[in-house]
């Protein structure tokens, strides 16, 4: 990740910071997602895809998966649609063809095959490409050359979007609020930070850890309803109504998220000062207060089916926000202006265009 991070700030400097490229506007939204995939292509099979040194979207990858989840979010709720659209044999492919992941799948593939042809390469790495190859060599009945190309791909098409939404979310309320995002900075710069920063050294800093909840809170990357299917023991909500088995039910995190209930007054504003203790709250009210925040949070889901990669990701956001806050001085091209966002399965930030200097010119209190 560090090195990733070195990689992400190198290219920001030439292309958006230093000299004839100076002042340069930066669309941090592409740069993020850049980071996101090229960070987990590294992480599966020790190699980055290329999005941060070429700077731009590899084989349409990004554009790909993004309309892949656009076809999915009609579908999923309407699933005889896929059958009558994809999987329609009698479909006029001539006239229109859906988007499909397989370039992500057939860049899995060459990794795979290089790794094959040669095993040296994955001497001495901890990706998880050697994991899955040792996973087929102990359980070989079940994990096959299919099998690990399938994990490779659903772990950089798992991880790598709903991170960079996540992340984006997050830098833009900060970018919007200029108080939020100066009481941000004067905490980075007053903690000192290494470069990359690491995580022991920004995971105790209070509003940093606001803001990314905040974020979070604010900007959770699925935009439909979860869906569950009642068990067999029926299940009995707060209210005292049951629902019998097989029920469909479920929950839109962007309206548990902005519940005022759960929140508290203004739940349409970012304020990261919720996730903290005022001045004159007793110790247990805050505790019960910020439980309570913590239950109704879905940006990773919940219960048992909660995301996998939630304890990864988190290191990941906070190192990004606190590396690039803490490194740029970083405004928005036009603070009067919304971003991009395409509602879909996913809710998707675009557009956010900023301008970068270097963060020597602000001095700490």
């Amino acid at each position: 990740m560090d090195d990733n991070l070195r990689t992400l700030c190198s290219q920001l400097d030439a292309r958006f910071v230093e000299g004839a490229n100076k002042d340069q506007t930066c669309d941090i939204a592409d740069w993020i997602s850049f980071f996101a995939w090229d960070f987990l292509g590294d992480m599966t099979w020790s190699k980055r895809i290329g999005f941060m040194e070429q700077g731009t979207d590899v084989g349409d990858m990004l554009g790909t998966a993004e309309r892949v989840m656009r076809y999915f979010s009609v579908v999923g709720q309407m699933p005889a649609l896929d059958k009558w659209l994809g999987k329609n044999p009698k479909w006029p492919r001539s006239l229109y063809k859906f988007d499909d992941f397989s370039v992500a799948a057939g860049f899995s593939v060459e990794r795979f095959m290089e790794r094959m042809q040669k095993p040296e390469l994955g001497n001495g790495k901890k990706d998880f490409l050697n994991g899955f190859l040792e996973a087929k060599k102990e359980f070989p009945d079940l994990v096959t050359d299919n099998e690990v190309i399938g994990y490779m791909i659903i772990n950089i098409l798992g991880g790598a979007d709903t991170l960079a939404i996540v992340i984006k979310g997050i830098f833009y309320h900060i970018l919007k609020s200029s108080a939020s995002k100066e009481r941000l900075v004067n905490e980075l710069l007053s903690a000192h930070l290494s470069f990359p920063a690491s995580y022991t050294g920004i995971e105790q800093l209070p509003y940093l850890d606001a803001c990314i909840k905040e974020g979070l809170r604010m900007h959770p990357v699925v935009g439909h309803i979860l869906e569950r299917v009642v068990p067999a023991t029926g299940l009995t909500l707060s209210n005292g109504t049951t629902l019998p088995p097989g029920t469909i039910v479920g929950v839109n995190p962007w309206v548990l998220h902005y519940k005022e209930s759960i929140f508290g007054a203004k739940p349409h504003e970012f304020r990261p000062e919720r996730w903290l203790q005022s001045e004159h709250e007793e110790s247990g009210a805050y505790e019960a207060r910020i439980k309570k925040m913590k239950d109704a949070d879905m940006s990773f889901g919940g219960g048992n089916r909660i995301c996998l990669g939630k304890p990864l990701a988190l290191v990941e956001v906070y190192k990004v926000v606190a590396t690039v806050f803490g490194r740029y001085q970083i405004e928005l091209e036009d603070p009067n202006k919304e971003w991009d966002l395409h509602k879909q399965w996913f809710v998707w930030p675009h557009d956010i265009k900023v301008k970068l200097g270097p963060l020597e010119s602000i001095s700490a209190p």
